[in-house]
């Protein structure tokens, strides 16, 4: 109910002010920041009805494939819907919960999270969930209005994510952000103390 109200009110916020923009500008600038080509395999992570998916699942063509999740049955069988009209063979529909997004281990070279991410109940099981499923390098673009961006880079950086790019006001929305950010790829270190070796993970570019 949370997650449905708040994606709500974020809409239309962004209608009351005039400023949605032309869908197929901001696509191009999504599928840009994404590096989004074909035969990737990509994520739209609360994705409602899908539109967005079958956007993306166009873009990576036959041989790549789209995610879509989301967490109220109604719309995931809407996402198989859209995706069945366009006739496109390439999108899994995903149903998700507060806790998992659903995604298989290591699947994802790209992740699309479209004012989605404000509305986790459970932020931290659900940035364990985008960990596992993103590849090393792959990239995540996180468009939304809060929460703010050093909290969100922050958390992100916690599982292993640097920042890669940030847009302030996102196809000119004002309060509404794009933060990109990359996989780092993890390093097992070694170091002695207390007469011990202990091991442990660093992350480099």
């Amino acid at each position: 109910m949370r997650t449905a109200l708040l994606t709500i009110l974020a809409c239309a916020l962004l209608v009351s002010l005039g400023q949605v923009r032309d869908p197929e500008i901001e696509f191009r600038q999504i599928a840009g920041l994404l590096k989004l080509a074909d035969g990737m395999t990509v994520a739209d992570v609360g994705a409602g009805g899908g539109t967005w998916t079958a956007r993306l699942a166009e873009k990576v063509g036959p041989r790549g494939r789209a995610y879509g999740t989301d967490v109220r049955p109604t719309l995931v069988h809407g996402i198989e819907s859209s995706a069945k009209a366009r006739g496109l063979t390439n999108v899994t529909a995903v149903l998700g919960t507060q806790d998992d997004m659903g995604l298989p281990p290591g699947c994802c070279e790209a992740m699309l999270l479209r004012l989605a991410y404000h509305a986790f109940d459970n932020p931290a099981r659900m940035r364990e969930g985008l960990q596992r499923a993103m590849t090393p390098k792959g990239r995540v673009l996180i468009i939304d209005f809060r929460p703010p961006l050093d909290q969100l880079t922050g958390e992100m950086k916690s599982i292993g994510f640097g920042r890669i790019e940030f847009i302030e006001r996102w196809q000119g929305q004002d309060g509404v952000y794009a933060a990109l950010f990359e996989k780092l790829r993890p390093s097992l270190a070694t170091r002695r103390g207390g007469g011990r070796t202990i091991r442990y993970r660093l992350y480099r570019q």
